[in-house]
């Protein structure tokens, strides 16, 4: 006991740090916070909110059980319970919270077991279409074939990430329970209402704290991306296509920070998650770099996006290092598991 409270000792020191410096600093960290409250209110709520609600509608009716039959042959391929397929679907195209909203939910009913849902969170983590295309392709770089290119690039790096996981994973276990029966249309509304408002507002909650941390305690914006996707690609921050497509990749500290709460239910570390993510950034940069050579982009994207271009080398190297590290601790992992596997 004793060792676990020593433990604990440097979380408690960052969160009293923390506290501290919202006391101190109140006005401005006031003022951040009413900014991530905006951002909350009028970007990722009303992009968000309604397509959750649907997802988890199809997923949770016999509607669900149709798509999980369309895409049995896939979802095999990537070892996973054909009904956990439109779960992968929805979260590479509804947005970051999405793919760990519909694995916990396929959990908690059943459909699939522990294992699953701690290797799906791996990979099924994606801005989607809402924020990469629209946000980031359309709003920030004026172009909406960027975001496509970026979002193909994410999903590619999401793929890869499964497919290179599928010799870790077990086949599916044997239910104890048997799953829940799908729920019918007048069932799933209030459920999914209920279910997509919790995940929102957890979302929207870290979104605010970031908010007021980062305008007390100002982040380089070179920087900025790797700790808030949001507001670091967003503020107008110039960073080129492949370096973008890795940002979003990586999800940003504040991402994590909301996805944590599943990682801690499916028995997910914490470090494996980061060298999963750190990997998929490393991915989507090079397959962002392939689909630039099959479909380059005219002068005018990379002008609207360096403009304010950071010191050379400086996002690059940070990003490098970082990526780096996760491969490491990623390899560290692999070769636990299968010290493991050769111990069983």
């Amino acid at each position: 006991m004793k060792k676990e409270n020593q433990k604990a000792l440097p979380l408690l020191a960052l969160l009293l740090a923390a506290a501290a410096i919202l006391l101190v600093f109140a006005a401005p960290a006031r003022a951040g916070a009413k900014a991530g409250l905006a951002l909350a209110e009028n970007t990722v709520l009303p992009s968000l909110l309604p397509l959750l609600m649907l997802f988890l509608m199809i997923q949770n009716t016999r509607a669900g059980v149709l798509l999980s039959r369309a895409l049995t042959l896939p979802a095999k391929a990537l070892r996973l319970p054909p009904q956990a397929a439109g779960a992968l679907l929805f979260g590479q195209i509804g947005g970051y919270p999405t793919g760990a909203v519909l694995t916990g939910e396929l959990l908690d009913r059943g459909v699939i077991d522990r294992a699953t849902a701690r290797r799906m969170l791996c990979f099924n983590v994606c801005g989607g279409v809402g924020f990469i295309c629209t946000a980031v392709g359309t709003a920030v770089l004026h172009s909406g074939t960027a975001g496509w290119l970026l979002l193909t690039a994410n999903i590619l790096a999401n793929l890869t990430v499964a497919a290179v996981t599928v010799p870790l994973s077990d086949p599916p276990a044997a239910k104890e329970v048997p799953p829940a029966p799908p729920l019918s249309a007048g069932e799933a509304l209030p459920a999914a209402a209920k279910g997509a408002m919790e995940s929102l507002l957890h979302l929207s909650a870290c979104i605010i704290l970031f908010s007021a941390l980062c305008a007390v305690v100002p982040v380089p914006k070179w920087l900025l991306p790797l700790v808030e996707i949001t507001a670091g690609l967003c503020t107008g921050t110039g960073y080129t296509l492949t370096q973008t497509a890795a940002f979003l990749a990586f999800g940003g500290l504040c991402v994590h920070l909301q996805l944590l709460g599943w990682a801690g239910r499916f028995g997910l570390p914490y470090p494996t998650f980061l060298a999963c993510r750190a990997g998929a950034a490393l991915l989507a940069d090079g397959y962002c770099r392939g689909l630039l050579r099959l479909f380059p982009q005219p002068a005018a994207v990379f002008s609207n996006i360096s403009e304010t271009l950071p010191r050379p080398g400086i996002g690059s190297t940070t990003l490098t290092a970082l990526l780096l590290a996760g491969a490491v601790v990623f390899a560290l992992d692999l070769l636990q598991r299968r010290r493991r596997v050769d111990w069983a």
